[in-house]
C-alpha cells in the first residue's frame, strides 16, 4: 500500500516536473522566434507601421515633456497628452511586457 502511494505520489511529482519543463521551453521558443521576427523588422530601411507607430508616440512624449512646459514657462496654456496607455503601447513596442 505504500509503495502504491509512493509511486503515484512520484509519477505525479514526475508529471509536473514535465509540465514546467515544457512549459519553459515553449517560453523560450517563443522568445526566440519573437528576436528573430525583430531582427527582420530592424534589417529593413523601409517606413512600416512599427517604425511609424515609435515616431509618432516619441513626438507625444516630446511635446507633453519638452513642448508644454516650456510653453507654460511663457504663459501660453496647451493641452497634455495622457501618457499611461502611451507608455504602455511604447514598452511592449521596445520589448517590455
Amino acid at each position: 500500500m505504500i509503495t502504491l502511494l509512493l509511486n503515484i505520489l512520484k509519477n505525479g511529482m514526475d508529471f509536473f516536473i514535465k509540465k514546467q519543463t515544457i512549459e519553459k521551453d515553449v517560453h523560450q521558443e517563443n522568445a526566440e522566434g519573437q528576436i528573430e521576427v525583430n531582427k527582420v523588422e530592424i534589417e529593413k530601411n523601409t517606413l512600416h507601421w512599427r517604425n511609424f507607430l515609435g515616431f509618432v508616440l516619441t513626438l507625444i512624449i516630446l511635446y507633453n515633456w519638452i513642448i508644454v512646459p516650456v510653453l507654460d514657462a511663457f504663459g501660453i496654456v496647451v493641452i497634455q497628452v495622457p501618457l499611461g496607455q502611451l507608455l504602455q503601447v511604447l514598452l511592449i513596442m521596445v520589448g517590455g511586457s
